[in-house]
């Protein structure tokens, strides 16, 4: 399998990982576990973390409860893995709505940016995630689209510009302690992102902006 391929597929099943369980998720686990385990051979980065995979609950009901408590229940118990949230909600400088300076907000200029992105490219947006544009699951799909269009640069500016985030996001996980298994999706997210952050970090040097 060429580099090029299982890196995109991996993208591909951690965003996955952050969707909600249905009827189809126990057949789909079982094929992204086994494109896992060869990624592991294939790339050194990650041999030996075959056991790092996430095991979810026998039942889907006990799957979607974590689910839920994961990301849908009061968002004083639950995460948001959406960017906006982390994120100054506008850096316009003549915005001067009582918001524009705060963070924790839907629709920021990161989420705007995402829709330029998805334009641009011929991504078409989920209907159930508009106002989500710049959901990690979302954001992992695109990082996966990048990946097999091979252009590293744009690679690299897009994990730097709109996957910089998630480290506050893997902290509050911990702090809220979210269920287990989604903890250990998150993980698993978090190891993947590092990884990709040095591979290309040692391809590329030039600096600039995902236009």
């Amino acid at each position: 399998m060429e580099e090029q391929l299982w890196r995109a597929g991996m993208y591909q099943i951690l965003a996955g990982l952050l969707t909600e369980p249905d009827e189809t998720s126990a057949a789909v686990y079982v094929d992204d576990k086994a494109y896992y385990e060869e990624v592991c051979k294939q790339d050194p980065m990650l041999a030996g973390r075959e056991k790092d995979w996430p095991v979810p609950p026998s039942t889907l009901a006990e799957w979607q409860q974590l689910y839920y408590q994961s990301f849908v229940v009061s968002a004083q118990k639950c995460l948001i893995p959406v960017e906006s949230i982390y994120r100054q909600w506008t850096y316009d400088e003549t915005c001067s709505l009582p918001i524009a300076k705060e963070k924790g907000h839907l629709m920021s200029d990161a989420a705007l940016h995402m829709r330029k992105l998805y334009q641009e490219y011929g991504v078409e947006l989920p209907e159930s995630m508009n106002q989500q544009p710049d959901h990690l699951a979302l954001e992992l799909e695109f990082m996966g689209v990048l990946v097999e269009l091979g252009n590293l640069e744009r690679q690299r500016i897009f994990v730097r510009e709109h996957l910089d985030w998630v480290v506050e996001l893997f902290a509050e996980a911990r702090e809220k302690n979210i269920p287990q298994y989604y903890q250990n999706v998150l993980n698993l997210i978090e190891v993947w992102l590092s990884i990709e952050s040095g591979r290309l970090g040692e391809r590329t040097g030039k600096n600039g902006k995902c236009s």
